[in-house]
């Protein structure tokens, strides 16, 4: 029912606070929001603040399809590909990389260590922490 509802925002579009095909979402300690923004044409991760406010994004200039961001404890920015994960900070700087089979999903657990879940191969997979 609708008054458990806190908020919400976005319509179909282009513009900042709007969305084509929105893939992931992750919220970090402090409250900010991270969107995977799927298509080709808005195709980033858009950062807001706990109260909506579009802050900025992040382009991501990879060929393959994104579909899963994460964020962990230190504020390091998890980012599914088809067939890769990097590993960000909000400065943009990749700090990570490394290649995995058809992600469609992942987590990330106390330790650090990485989850990914493939429809392709039809597996569920742990990596190792990859950031220390």
């Amino acid at each position: 029912s609708t008054h458990n509802l806190v908020g919400s925002f976005g319509n179909r579009g282009t513009g900042q606070t709007e969305f084509t095909t929105p893939e992931s979402i992750a919220v970090d300690k402090n409250g900010l929001i991270y969107i995977i923004e799927r298509n080709k044409s808005s195709k980033g991760l858009r950062i807001y603040d706990k109260d909506f406010n579009y802050i900025k994004n992040v382009n991501l200039y990879y060929s393959d399809v994104l579909y899963a961001v994460k964020v962990d404890t230190s504020g390091n920015i998890y980012i599914g590909y088809r067939g890769s994960i990097y590993v960000k900070k909000e400065s943009e700087e990749t700090i990570g990389y490394f290649a995995v089979s058809s992600i469609r999903s992942l987590a990330l657990d106390a330790n650090g260590n990485i989850y990914t879940v493939s429809q392709t191969n039809h597996k569920i997979t742990k990596y190792k922490k990859i950031i220390e």
